[in-house]
């Protein structure tokens, strides 16, 4: 799990930076923090969903 942290909320951001910039320029720093909290949000949602569809699978019955 600590893999796929460091993943999401690192590996994405040479991906996100340029969008996020271009935000903050256009739309005010305010919209660039919302955006930023947004895409953090969506990998924290997908990773919990991964984790526990993961678990469901390897649970003892």
């Amino acid at each position: 799990m600590a893999a796929s942290y460091v993943m999401v909320f690192v590996g994405s951001v040479p991906l996100v930076a340029p969008v996020v910039g271009w935000v903050g320029d256009a739309f005010g720093p305010r919209a660039a923090v919302v955006l930023s909290g947004l895409v953090a949000g969506v990998g924290v949602v997908g990773e919990v969903a991964r984790y526990a569809t993961v678990s469901a699978r390897v649970a003892p019955r």
